[in-house]
């Protein structure tokens, strides 16, 4: 349940216990301490629960981080309600500071849910304002009002299917659905009414979940025939709040970020749905996010949490596999070229038959940007794939990013450089003991790092030596 601005209304009634944290908290990060997961945090088995984000302020109802939101690159975007100020992360997490404070001017009107629609965008519910904005991700300023007068606007969510903004109206028992914002002024319309509910989360299918009063609600998608459909489920989740949806429609379940310090997992493919505690002990839990790793990122008071599996893995049982909150922006190189050699001995004269690539690239315009440190990198070579997994690179003296090891039963070695024009790379791989069919030729070449691919096609060239462009 979030916290409503105004002074004359209470959503904390019950539990004097929140205000008292929510205050010791707010007081603790205004000298400076950074607190640990609770003594008294208790995780079930199976999964781990870390710290990603400390060092936010709470107000006295201990309402501190709410709207958070992954971009394409899965930098993480985190609007602290009490200050209005937005954060953002990159994969690795942090502690929230000047550093990475997008806005030096607060943003006001309660900022509440945050979310990246289809093309990139970003927008934000402000409850007291009682408006839907568009903000700027580079510097978090406001660059225009999408929709106004909502009452209390909350929760945000974007269709998976039709790409529309679904927004909350927890204190009069609706569901907006936004329209026609992408440039100019939106359409707002009541999509359901299934009374008090708070945060929403879209599942694969288009299905709409729903926190509502002290249990959760499925609203049928844009695609039904009779869309805007409430049920209810016979369970009981108290102070939910953020959900979080399984991938798969055929194995359905949730996670509720609660109010009251715990995160519950529903199984919904049992009548009764069946409730695990897979988290107690916590602060206070507003929404929740699913990352572009497939990990379940989870407000508390003054942090953010990241919930995996026990051995740190996100998209396995028993955790995922989870539907991704924000939808995946994906960018296409704007010029992708490649030459391929066959090898039957490397450089030594010593016996290591395979293939050799030498790849440029240029990405889109509006890319943003590779980062081998964090992103991946698939290669495939007609029948012969690689992925060498992220962190897999090392960063050279001279700049260049090397990699080597054996994948596939394959030895790898590759080293990846910057041109001089922007945005231009070279990419260098020799795969030892890869076998191409020479019925395939040319070979289709498809390269992914990150969001960011290419298709192209190759022909053997045995004669292609080195390349070292630096255009």
């Amino acid at each position: 349940m979030l916290p409503h601005p105004s002074p004359r209304v209470s959503c904390f009634s019950k539990s004097c216990r929140m205000i008292i944290r929510g205050t010791f908290l707010t007081l603790a990060f205004a000298i400076g301490l950074v607190l640990p997961l609770s003594s008294h945090a208790q995780v079930a088995t199976g999964y781990s629960v870390s710290n990603f984000v400390t060092g936010f302020t709470a107000n006295v109802s201990g309402a501190g981080p709410i709207g958070l939101a992954f971009d394409s690159a899965g930098n993480l975007y985190v609007g602290e309600y009490a200050s209005g100020f937005l954060y953002k992360f990159g994969k690795s997490g942090g502690t929230a500071s000047a550093s990475n404070q997008l806005n030096t001017t607060a943003i006001p009107g309660s900022i509440a849910g945050m979310a990246f629609a289809k093309d990139g965008s970003l927008y934000l519910a402000r409850q007291a304002a009682g408006d839907l904005v568009q903000v700027d991700p580079m510097n978090g300023s406001i660059l225009r009002t999408v929709v106004s007068g909502m009452n209390l606007p909350t929760g945000l969510a974007v269709d998976p299917l039709s790409g529309d903004l679904f927004v909350s109206e927890p204190f009069v028992g609706t569901v907006l659905r936004i329209t026609n914002f992408a440039t100019g002024t939106g359409s707002a319309a009541v999509y359901a009414t299934p009374g008090y509910v708070d945060g929403l989360s879209f599942g694969a299918d288009g299905t709409l979940f729903a926190a509502l009063s002290g249990t959760i609600g499925k609203i049928t998608g844009t695609n039904s025939s009779a869309p805007g459909t409430v049920t209810v489920y016979p369970v009981s989740v108290p102070t939910g709040d953020g959900l979080a949806v399984s991938a798969n429609p055929s194995s359905l379940f949730v996670y509720s970020n609660r109010n009251d310090g715990v995160i519950t997992k529903v199984d919904l493919t049992v009548t009764p749905p069946a409730t695990t505690n897979i988290f107690m002990g916590g602060s206070r839990g507003d929404f929740v996010n699913v990352g572009p790793d497939g990990c379940l990122y989870a407000t508390q008071t003054d942090r953010i949490l990241k919930v995996t599996n026990s051995d740190g893995s996100c998209l396995a049982p028993p955790l995922g596999p989870l539907f991704p909150t924000n939808p995946v922006v994906s960018y296409t190189f704007s010029a992708f070229c490649a030459e391929l050699a066959k090898r039957d001995h490397d450089e030594k004269g010593d016996d290591d038959s395979g293939i050799a690539l030498h790849a440029k690239f240029r990405l889109a315009h509006n890319s943003d940007g590779i980062d081998l440190a964090s992103d991946s990198l698939a290669l495939s070579v007609g029948t012969v794939s690689i992925t060498i997994p992220a962190g897999a690179f090392k960063q050279a003296k001279d700049g260049d990013w090397r990699f080597a090891g054996d994948i596939n039963s394959m030895h790898v070695r590759a080293v990846f450089r910057a041109l001089k024009s922007p945005g231009a790379y070279l990419l260098s791989v020799n795969i030892g003991g890869a076998e191409l069919n020479p019925a395939d030729s040319p070979y289709t070449v498809v390269l992914t790092i990150g969001n960011d691919s290419g298709t192209t096609v190759a022909w053997d060239d045995d004669d292609m030596g080195d390349h070292h462009d630096d255009d």
